[in-house]
């Protein structure tokens, strides 16, 4: 099985927006125009941060968003993970012993 991160970029809204729609309705969350203008704008301006798709085997599995922040308590910019979603179950890898 060959996992990848593939970094989104704007090109990649119709294929990010069926998975952030069912995991807002999984998450039991509203899914609107703002969270589509939010995608829009994250992908635009990488200062707030990245979105990646997750391929396994060249077939689309999910994503993860990874938002900038700033803290002084920190020192500096800080990161956090704003949302991953799976779009399946992967199957276990087969464990040698």
């Amino acid at each position: 099985m060959n996992i990848q991160l593939r970094r989104a970029m704007s090109t990649d809204q119709s294929l990010l927006l069926p998975l952030m729609q069912r995991y807002y309705e999984d998450d039991g969350l509203t899914f609107s125009d703002a969270n589509v203008a939010a995608m829009t704008r994250l992908l635009a301006a990488p200062d707030y941060g990245r979105i990646w798709l997750i391929e396994v085997s060249a077939r689309l599995a999910g994503y993860v968003v990874l938002c900038f922040g700033y803290s002084l308590e920190l020192g500096g910019r800080d990161a956090y993970i704003d949302e991953i979603c799976a779009a399946a179950a992967l199957p276990r890898p087969h464990l040698q012993r």
